[in-house]
């Protein structure tokens, strides 16, 4: 199941258009997913949807400026901008999702980060070298949008 979710988002991703959730939507994928090896590497992320009102039109133009996350190997990562531009650093740890209580890979970014500050995120991988991510917002526990990460 995991395989055959991760060649479909693939595929879609190859050809320039968003994956369509799958049956019983992200939910279902984050489910199956595990958290597998820690990313190490650059990542191309694509905003999945959003949570929040017109969420169609959110994703495209969240997708237009966040283009992925660079994983370094000391367990942190830099998130990947429109123009090269690399910013927004936090450190990742394995931990559980608060979604259904099984280990995630769990970022929380720096309260210092305007834009970020209260936001965390959890990942798994759905195959090597694509994972599902879930974003919330820290302070009220809404999620906020679903994004995969494909290495590169």
């Amino acid at each position: 199941m995991r395989y055959l979710l991760a060649v479909l988002f693939c595929s879609a991703i190859a050809f320039g258009q968003s994956p369509s959730p799958p049956p019983g939507g992200w939910d279902s994928a984050f489910a199956v997913a595990s958290v597998g090896g820690v990313p190490v590497g650059y990542y191309r992320g694509t905003v999945l949807s959003s949570d929040q009102a017109f969420p169609r039109v959110r994703a495209r133009l969240q997708g237009l400026v966040w283009k992925g996350k660079d994983f370094h190997d000391d367990g942190t990562f830099t998130n990947a901008w429109l123009g090269g531009l690399r910013a927004s650093s936090a450190g990742t740890w394995v931990g559980p999702s608060v979604t259904d209580g099984q280990p995630a890979l769990l970022v929380r970014y720096p309260r210092r980060f305007q834009a970020f500050g209260r936001d965390y995120d959890e990942l798994r991988e759905l195959t090597p070298g694509v994972w599902l991510g879930r974003r919330y917002d820290a302070t009220s526990g809404r999620p906020k949008n679903w994004f995969l990460l494909e290495a590169k």
